[in-house]
């Protein structure tokens, strides 16, 4: 072989990769290059499935993104349904205090009436045996009522509790040290 002939085919084969690599680089969306290592994709095709792989995954981050906002406002209306019950347990629970108050505004008046009782039994001296029995009573029945006082609060605090919904159980505990006065 003569350096010409080496030259030619040189030439020859620097125009023919010259011409795969146009293909390769001027090539369709669709095209591949069949060259002597096997079919090359064109620079085209290469970002046309670049971006399809992106747009699929993309959309694949879009949906997860929409299943999260679904199940966000899930739990927005969850945590609504539960404020309501919160609210409707808190009324319940002022509802109680009241009976409360007004039994213990009951039991007062009735300690009163019965100091009342016991300062008149005492300003008659005449009548002293049968006015001090009826004011014992009297004191008695105060003390029994002012007893029966914290029962009646603790049943009440307790059909309030009964009435917090079960997942509210970590709340019940701080609920009724708040009302017996614990905290």
């Amino acid at each position: 072989m003569s350096l010409q002939t080496d030259l030619q085919q040189a030439v020859a084969q620097v125009a023919a990769d010259s011409a795969l690599l146009h293909g390769i680089v001027h090539g369709t969306a669709q095209q591949t290059v069949a060259t002597e290592g096997g079919d090359v994709t064109t620079i085209a095709k290469l970002l046309a499935d670049a971006d399809a792989r992106i747009n699929v995954a993309a959309e694949g981050i879009l949906a997860q993104a929409r299943e999260v906002a679904d199940a966000v406002a899930g739990y927005t209306g969850q945590a609504a349904e539960s404020l309501q019950g919160a609210e409707t347990a808190r009324q319940q629970a002022e509802a109680v205090l009241i009976e409360v108050s007004n039994r213990i505004a009951e039991a007062n008046q009735a300690a009163g009436a019965a100091q009342a009782a016991a300062l008149d039994a005492a300003d008659r001296r005449d009548e002293t045996t049968v006015l001090r029995d009826a004011a014992s009573l009297a004191a008695t029945d105060a003390a029994q009522a002012l007893a029966d006082v914290p029962n009646a609060v603790r049943q009440t605090v307790d059909v309030a509790i009964a009435a917090l919904p079960a997942r509210m159980d970590p709340r019940r505990q701080l609920f009724l040290m708040k009302l017996i006065g614990l905290i």
